[in-house]
């Protein structure tokens, strides 16, 4: 499924270095398929695709610790408009 993340980042510096070195981040059950940061680097929308928001709360607590909190929410997809085609993960 997919969930929006609002990212509040509380170190820009350290948190987008570590995007950076990891152009491949995300595990294997999740996917990052858009990242809208602002102009200042201190928020950031993205769109997600994980079977639930815990996967990837748990995914972003172990990788980015406490230098970014996070609000969720799950897309209602058949009211969406600018969802990838095709989902990655079954």
């Amino acid at each position: 499924m997919y969930i929006i993340v609002n990212h509040y980042i509380k170190d820009p510096d350290a948190f987008w270095k570590i995007v950076r070195e990891r152009p491949d981040i995300g595990a294997q059950n999740i996917k990052v398929h858009a990242v809208y940061p602002s102009p200042d680097m201190l928020r950031a929308i993205c769109l997600w695709e994980a079977p639930s928001i815990a996967e990837i709360d748990g995914f972003l607590s172990d990788n980015f610790a406490d230098l970014v909190s996070n609000d969720y929410f799950y897309v209602n997809e058949e009211a969406a408009m600018g969802l990838p085609q095709v989902k990655q993960m079954a």
